[in-house]
């Protein structure tokens, strides 16, 4: 069977994006530009002829595809492995430069912390059904959700600016 390829949309800005906090699990709602920048997303969303939108329950990406959702009539389905990244204590503390590659490559060695590996593994059954769908779909998560999608179809780790939507498969 063909690999299908499928959409992915990080979902629109939050005050704490704003501030470069790590958001990790708190659960962070979109600011008004995160809800504009969603609302400029239908448009090409509409484009791609989505049959189904896949969000994670967190109130920011939740919030971007109920937007598009609602605006297009388009299925929307919640699960709970699209959950950004836990961080712990790292969650709510301003970004440190290289942060987020040492917690990739491991060198992150904080109890509190989701592994990079275990949010590769709790994403590769939705990424495996994506690929196995015919029709057009959209995930709507987190930039980490996104970096390990990306490092399990072998692409290049690169990161996705807010309501950014890229095809994968």
């Amino acid at each position: 069977m063909n690999k299908s390829s499928f959409y992915f949309m990080r979902h629109g800005q939050t005050d704490w994006n704003a501030q470069q906090l790590l958001m990790g699990q708190k659960d962070i709602p979109l600011n008004n530009l995160g809800k504009e920048q969603a609302k400029k997303t239908i448009q090409k969303v509409r484009k791609l002829n989505i049959q189904t939108i896949y969000t994670s329950p967190l109130k920011r990406a939740f919030e971007t595809a109920q937007i598009i959702a609602t605006a297009l009539n388009i299925n929307l389905i919640i699960i709970e492995d699209l959950k950004e990244a836990h961080f712990g204590l790292h969650e709510g503390k301003k970004i440190k430069e290289n942060f987020i590659e040492s917690w990739i490559d491991g060198n992150i060695n904080n109890i509190s912390c989701e592994s990079f590996q275990d949010v590769h593994k709790r994403i590769k059954p939705i990424v495996d059904t994506m690929q196995k769908n015919p029709h057009n779909n959209l995930i709507i998560a987190h930039g980490i959700i996104f970096l390990a999608i990306t490092k399990l179809l072998g692409n290049d780790i690169v990161l996705l600016k807010n309501t950014e939507i890229i095809q994968l498969g």
